[in-house]
């Protein structure tokens, strides 16, 4: 039978039983499985119970009127922005404990609420279009953002030089702080269609840089990289867009920012990257 059997209710009890619960009948009225009473029926279905047939005496069946849905309209993330964005005295607590510098900060629309650190995230086309905040208990988003990106003031779309994707805010700062231009993903899988859309007319050079995440296993038992998997996943979906594509991760640190604080230089990231293959 192929109608959909829907659980019955007050509004739709059972014609068998005349309950509104436990059984079982079809959306057009036509057949029933009741869970108590076997005379009459057709077959034994299971555990569900009896199954009859009233083609000839359809029950009407009554379909709720669906619940209106509210639509909420996304908040002002730019005025959120504007409002809570810090000035260079506001940050310095801030970049001493990330161990970035105030300009970088600046340069990324960093505010404070009063719970936490604002970090805007911006589409493909440099709108902001969520904020992730950052408490020392860990990190969330506003209700209704969108993974995007953290595009520091400066990084240029269409600009020949060398960009890089790294995953964060603060690796984003520590890159600046080292003299490249760069962007961050929410995470290593997301914001591919916002990396996209921003570079896909330019041809840009891009280097992935990937987090040195320690192994997961999968249901089946082999491992894998998340960090890793995901910036070749993002290499792979540019490669036709830019003009070459590289991937890196830190030599002996998990992020980059940890390997900028141990005191890496542009130099040394320069012969890491000249020296990775293209995607």
């Amino acid at each position: 039978m192929a109608e959909r059997m829907i659980r019955v209710s007050k509004a739709n009890v059972c014609p068998i039983c005349g309950k509104p619960d436990f059984c079982l009948i079809a959306a057009d009225g036509q057949a029933c499985i009741c869970a108590r009473i076997s005379e009459g029926s057709i077959k034994k279905c299971g555990e569900a119970g009896w199954l009859f047939i009233l083609r000839d005496n359809p029950f009407p069946v009554h379909s709720p009127k669906p619940k209106p849905v509210k639509r909420v309209p996304p908040p002002d993330f730019c005025s959120m922005v504007k409002k809570f964005r810090k000035d260079r005295i506001g940050l310095a607590g801030l970049s001493k404990d990330l161990g970035v510098s105030v300009d970088s900060l600046i340069r990324l629309q960093v505010g404070y609420d009063g719970r936490g650190w604002l970090f805007p995230m911006s589409d493909g086309n440099q709108k902001i279009v969520g904020i992730r905040i950052r408490v020392p208990k860990g990190k969330f988003a506003v209700k209704g953002s969108k993974n995007a990106l953290f595009w520091p003031s400066g990084v240029m779309a269409d600009s020949d030089n060398l960009l890089f994707i790294c995953e964060g805010p603060t690796d984003t700062a520590a890159l600046l702080d080292l003299g490249f231009d760069a962007i961050g993903r929410a995470s290593c899988n997301t914001g591919v269609a916002y990396i996209k859309a921003m570079i896909g007319q330019f041809e840009r050079k891009v280097v992935i840089v990937a987090d040195k995440d320690a192994p997961k296993s999968r249901p089946g038992g082999s491992v894998f990289y998340p960090g890793i998997e995901g910036a070749l996943r993002l290499g792979s979906e540019l490669k036709s867009i830019v003009r070459h594509a590289r991937c890196i991760k830190p030599p002996d640190k998990k992020d980059v920012r940890a390997w900028y604080q141990s005191g890496a230089t542009k130099e040394q990231v320069m012969l890491l990257v000249d020296n990775a293959k293209f995607i």
